[in-house]
């Protein structure tokens, strides 16, 4: 089982980014990328929504990756370390991810939210 567990975060990433991409025509008080920034509007909402989604799914994909190329490695590591692991990429795909939706809604919306 331990063998699996670093295809979760990449996994988990992908489907949390489909769901954000799929739902982000719903209402905002629902589900998804609800920073205050893009609260302001809906097209702010959306916007921020669909590249945060295609951000998480890109990073779960590459995260798929480096999981593949640790796996054959991870035999020798212990529990802890693998927990570690995941960890520090849920970490950077997250961070990675909100830094590159904050910078693309601010390159288009202003700060009510307005497009420029």
């Amino acid at each position: 089982m331990l063998e699996f567990s670093v295809f979760i975060v990449g996994l988990l990433s992908m489907l949390i980014g489909v769901v954000n991409v799929l739902e982000s025509d719903q209402d905002i008080r629902r589900f998804g990328y609800r920073v205050r920034s893009v609260l302001q509007t809906k097209e702010s909402w959306q916007f921020a929504n669909k590249v945060f989604g295609v951000m998480l799914v890109s990073m779960g994909a590459i995260a798929l990756v480096i999981g593949i190329i640790l796996n054959s490695y991870i035999r020798l590591l212990s529990p802890f370390e693998v927990v570690m692991i995941n960890v520090l990429e849920l970490v950077v795909i997250v961070l990675i991810s909100m830094a590159i939706t904050e910078i693309r809604v601010k390159q288009l919306f202003n700060k009510e939210g307005k497009q420029k």
